[in-house]
Protein backbone atom coordinates (compact mmCIF):
# COMPACT_ATOMS: atom_id res chain seq x y z
CA UNK A 1 0.00 0.00 0.00
CA UNK A 2 1.21 3.40 -0.42
CA UNK A 3 0.09 6.58 1.19
CA UNK A 4 0.15 10.41 1.46
CA UNK A 5 -1.39 13.31 3.44
CA UNK A 6 -3.70 15.36 2.69
CA UNK A 7 -4.68 18.15 5.27
CA UNK A 8 -3.35 16.55 7.82
CA UNK A 9 -5.05 13.03 7.08
CA UNK A 10 -3.23 10.04 5.57
CA UNK A 11 -4.86 8.98 2.25
CA UNK A 12 -4.26 4.86 1.27
CA UNK A 13 -4.51 3.64 -2.29
CA UNK A 14 -4.88 0.56 -2.31
CA UNK A 15 -3.36 -0.96 -5.79
CA UNK A 16 -3.41 -4.54 -5.17
CA UNK A 17 -6.69 -6.66 -6.58
CA UNK A 18 -8.22 -8.71 -3.88
CA UNK A 19 -10.15 -11.81 -5.19
CA UNK A 20 -12.40 -14.12 -3.58
CA UNK A 21 -12.63 -17.51 -2.73
CA UNK A 22 -15.18 -17.91 -5.25
CA UNK A 23 -13.14 -15.62 -8.09
CA UNK A 24 -10.57 -17.76 -7.67
CA UNK A 25 -12.58 -21.08 -8.08
CA UNK A 26 -13.92 -20.15 -10.77
CA UNK A 27 -10.69 -18.94 -12.74
CA UNK A 28 -8.89 -22.20 -11.76
CA UNK A 29 -11.53 -24.44 -13.29
CA UNK A 30 -11.61 -22.70 -16.07
CA UNK A 31 -8.20 -23.12 -17.26
CA UNK A 32 -9.27 -27.12 -16.99
CA UNK A 33 -10.50 -26.29 -20.58
CA UNK A 34 -8.68 -23.09 -21.53
CA UNK A 35 -5.28 -21.70 -21.87
CA UNK A 36 -4.34 -20.59 -18.37
CA UNK A 37 -2.63 -17.02 -20.54
CA UNK A 38 -6.73 -16.90 -22.25
CA UNK A 39 -8.21 -17.18 -19.05
CA UNK A 40 -5.88 -15.18 -17.06
CA UNK A 41 -6.57 -12.22 -19.86
CA UNK A 42 -10.66 -12.66 -19.42
CA UNK A 43 -10.12 -11.99 -15.88
CA UNK A 44 -7.41 -9.41 -16.00
CA UNK A 45 -4.90 -10.80 -13.97
CA UNK A 46 -0.86 -12.10 -13.90
CA UNK A 47 -0.71 -15.39 -15.56
CA UNK A 48 1.72 -16.41 -12.24
CA UNK A 49 -0.86 -15.50 -10.03
CA UNK A 50 -2.89 -18.17 -11.83
CA UNK A 51 -0.28 -20.68 -12.00
CA UNK A 52 0.02 -20.40 -7.84
CA UNK A 53 -3.54 -21.07 -7.76
CA UNK A 54 -3.82 -24.25 -10.13
CA UNK A 55 -0.83 -25.32 -8.06
CA UNK A 56 -2.23 -24.58 -4.43
CA UNK A 57 -5.34 -26.35 -5.98
CA UNK A 58 -3.57 -29.58 -6.73
CA UNK A 59 -3.52 -28.79 -10.45
CA UNK A 60 -0.26 -29.96 -12.35
CA UNK A 61 1.21 -27.83 -14.48
CA UNK A 62 0.53 -29.27 -18.20
CA UNK A 63 4.02 -30.49 -19.67
CA UNK A 64 5.15 -31.99 -22.68
CA UNK A 65 6.53 -35.37 -22.22
CA UNK A 66 10.44 -35.67 -22.19
CA UNK A 67 12.59 -37.46 -25.00
CA UNK A 68 15.68 -39.11 -24.60
CA UNK A 69 18.55 -38.42 -27.27
CA UNK A 70 18.87 -42.03 -27.61
CA UNK A 71 15.04 -42.16 -28.54
CA UNK A 72 15.29 -39.41 -31.22
CA UNK A 73 18.37 -41.30 -32.89
CA UNK A 74 16.43 -44.89 -32.68
CA UNK A 75 13.81 -43.57 -34.56
CA UNK A 76 15.64 -41.80 -36.97
CA UNK A 77 17.72 -45.08 -37.90
CA UNK A 78 13.87 -46.78 -37.98
CA UNK A 79 12.72 -44.16 -40.56
CA UNK A 80 15.58 -44.52 -42.79
CA UNK A 81 14.77 -46.63 -45.71
CA UNK A 82 17.82 -48.26 -47.59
Amino acid sequence: MSGHITEGKIVVIETRRRWSDEERKQAVEATRTSPVSAVARKFGMAKGLLFRWRKEAGLAAKRKPIVSMAETNCARRRRKSY
